[in-house]
């Protein structure tokens, strides 16, 4: 797995330093079950709906979708000039795209309400890590997102895709890739994203800073 990270935390003493890592948290092992009808495909988006989050394009890339969506957004309305922007994108949505705006989401409930969906779609403009997307992943949720992100290998993995943000037709291509995808090809694709969101979260655990700062 290739993540780069873009920001850690220092603890110094008088004579060393120890990097410490931001650690996700620990993926349940548990088996993920999903549903799916080929030409249907629940996708799902939560962050704080903010310029930098980039809903609006993700709305823009579910417009261009010809497949049966199921386009659900969970966030509070972080900036509300934006949100309005984003809602009349929205109401240019396709008949084939359905969507709902459900509000602000307990940190707790992320990893079991994203397993109620299909895909995770963030075409986010920046992120130092991602620790919605490391969630979507540990709910069996292949991820389509930006390459503004220190992830990169979800391709080469098969847990989903990432795009640079200048083409949108690879992000729409990603999303109908999944849409006709019936139930037993897409329920690898869900067990490849668990298995790969564990093995995330057990190397961080095992490669911390943290373990040498707690044996100071």
């Amino acid at each position: 797995m290739i993540i780069r990270l873009r920001r850690q935390q220092v603890k110094a003493t008088d004579k060393q330093f120890f990097i410490a890592e931001d650690l996700p948290r620990k993926v349940d092992e548990a088996n993920v079950k999903k549903e799916k009808k080929a030409g249907n495909l629940k996708v799902v988006w939560i962050s704080r709906i903010a310029p930098k989050k980039n809903l609006k394009y993700a709305i823009e890339i579910l417009e261009e979708t010809k497949s049966d969506i199921e386009f659900t957004i969970y966030g509070p309305a972080h900036t509300e000039e934006y949100w309005k922007e984003c809602k009349q994108e929205l109401r240019k949505l396709p008949s084939n795209v359905k969507w709902e705006w459900k509000g602000n989401l307990d940190s707790e409930s992320v990893v079991e309400t994203l397993k109620h969906y299909h895909v995770f779609l963030f075409p986010t403009l920046g992120e130092n890590f991602g620790h919605v997307i490391q969630e979507a992943l540990s709910a069996g949720c292949p991820c389509i997102i930006s390459d503004q992100t220190p992830w990169r290998d979800f391709e080469s993995q098969g847990v989903g895709y990432v795009f640079s943000l200048e083409n949108k037709s690879a992000f729409v291509n990603a999303v109908e890739k999944y849409a006709v995808m019936k139930q037993e090809e897409f329920q690898n694709a869900v067990e490849k994203a668990h298995q790969y969101a564990i093995d995330v979260s057990n190397s961080k655990a095992k490669n911390t800073g943290y373990r040498t700062i707690f044996e100071i």
